[in-house]
C-alpha cells in the first residue's frame, strides 16, 4: 500500500478540477456570445495544459473574421484627416456625405479612394452623389423622377417634352412613321400638315414631276394651266423690230441673207430657210442652233434655227444646205425682249 500525503491528495484532486474549470470557461464564453446576439465573443482567461495554444489560436480567429468582432473606428475630425491612403478609414465626425469629403456636416465614414478622401461610403442618395464612374441599372428602371426643369436633367416618360432636346444638327429620321396633329403652318419654318389650306411655299422643287388639277389662272400671280384658254403674259411677250430683206437665190448653195438693221445684244434672231424641191441637211451660219426642219415630201424643205444676239453680230448670215435644191427664200427676224435661243 502507498503511502499516503496531503501533497498526493492535493495532486490528485486537481487532476479532476481541470475539466471542471475548462467546462466552467466555455460556459462563460457561450454565455456572453448569447448576450452579445452573436456580434462580438471575447477572448477567455485560458488556463491549463495548452491555454497558450488556445489564446493563439482565438486571436487569429478574431482577425481572421472566423470569430465575430464589433471594431471601432478612429474618429477624426475633417481638419485633421491625414494625407489619403488607399484603403484608410476612419469616422468623421464633422463631415458631409459627398466626395471628395468636405467639413460642415453631420458624420460621414472618410475612405481613401483614387487619391482623396470619399465620404460617400455607406450614404444615402442624394448624399451618395455625384458619381465617380458611370452608373448601370442592369436593365432595371430608374423610377419616380421629377420632371426636368434644367439642362442636365434627365428626361422621364409622359413629363419631358421634345422642346427639352438640344437642337438637332443633322437630319433626323422617322423611321417611316408620321408627325400628327400638327397646328397650321403660320410663319416661316413652320411644317406644313396635310390637307393645309393656305400654305405659302417660298420656292418648289418637283424634280421633273408636273402639277396637275391646276384651276385656269385669273389674276396676276397664278399659274397657267396646260391649254388654258386666255391666258395673259405681261413681260416676255415677243414683238419683231426688224425683218430683213426676203432673197430668192434662184438655187445654188451657199445662201445669203442680209442682217437686220439695229440688232440689240440679247434680243432673239430666227433663221427661217425654204427650199425647192427639197434639201436634205444645213450647215448653220455660227451661234445658230437648228430648232426645226420639215419635209412636204419632194415639194419644199422649210428648217427653222435661232440664235441669241451679241454685241458683234455680222452685217450678213451664210447658210449651206445638201440635197439639190434649185430654189431658196429666207429671212431673218428680229425678237425683241425675247431670250429665246442659246446665246
Amino acid at each position: 500500500m502507498k503511502p499516503h500525503s496531503a501533497l498526493t491528495g492535493l495532486a490528485g484532486t486537481s487532476r479532476y478540477l481541470r475539466p471542471l474549470l475548462r467546462l466552467g470557461a466555455w460556459a462563460i464564453v457561450a454565455g456572453a456570445a448569447t448576450v452579445a446576439q452573436a456580434q462580438f465573443r471575447a477572448i477567455p482567461n485560458y488556463v491549463g495544459i495548452g491555454a497558450g495554444l488556445q489564446f493563439r489560436n482565438d486571436v487569429y480567429n478574431h482577425f481572421s473574421g472566423a470569430a465575430p468582432i464589433s471594431p471601432r473606428l478612429v474618429s477624426l475630425p475633417f481638419g485633421q484627416l491625414p494625407t489619403e491612403q488607399e484603403g484608410q478609414e476612419y469616422w468623421c465626425p464633422d463631415c458631409q456625405q459627398t466626395n471628395p469629403c468636405q467639413g460642415v456636416g453631420h458624420g460621414a465614414l472618410a475612405l481613401g479612394s483614387q487619391g482623396q478622401w470619399s465620404c460617400t461610403s455607406g450614404a444615402t442618395p442624394p448624399n451618395g452623389f455625384p458619381l465617380a464612374l458611370d452608373a448601370s441599372a442592369a436593365t432595371h428602371r430608374i423610377r419616380s423622377l421629377a420632371a426636368n426643369s434644367s439642362t442636365g436633367d434627365a428626361l422621364s416618360q409622359g413629363q419631358s417634352r421634345l422642346n427639352d432636346l438640344a437642337t438637332a444638327n443633322a437630319n433626323y429620321s422617322m423611321g417611316a412613321n408620321r408627325l400628327q396633329n400638327l397646328g397650321t403652318g403660320a410663319v416661316n419654318g413652320d411644317a406644313i400638315s396635310y390637307g393645309q389650306a393656305g400654305a405659302i411655299l417660298n420656292g418648289l422643287n418637283l424634280n421633273s414631276h408636273t402639277v396637275t388639277g391646276l384651276t385656269a389662272a385669273i389674276a396676276n400671280g397664278q399659274a397657267l394651266a396646260f391649254a388654258q384658254n386666255g391666258g395673259q403674259l405681261t413681260t416676255n411677250q415677243p414683238s419683231i423690230s426688224v425683218i430683213s430683206t426676203i432673197e430668192n437665190s434662184g438655187g445654188g448653195t451657199p445662201f445669203v441673207i442680209n442682217a437686220p438693221a439695229a440688232i440689240v445684244a440679247g434680243n432673239a434672231l430666227v433663221l427661217v430657210i425654204g427650199v425647192f424641191p427639197t434639201a436634205s441637211s444645213f450647215t448653220l451660219p455660227g451661234g445658230f442652233t437648228q430648232v426645226r426642219l420639215d419635209n412636204a415630201g419632194s415639194n419644199w424643205t422649210q428648217m427653222v434655227a435661232c440664235k441669241t444676239a451679241t454685241g458683234s453680230e455680222p452685217s450678213s448670215y451664210s447658210t449651206s444646205f445638201a440635197g439639190g435644191g434649185s430654189t431658196t427664200v429666207g429671212a431673218v427676224i428680229q425678237l425683241s425682249k425675247y431670250q429665246l435661243c442659246p446665246a
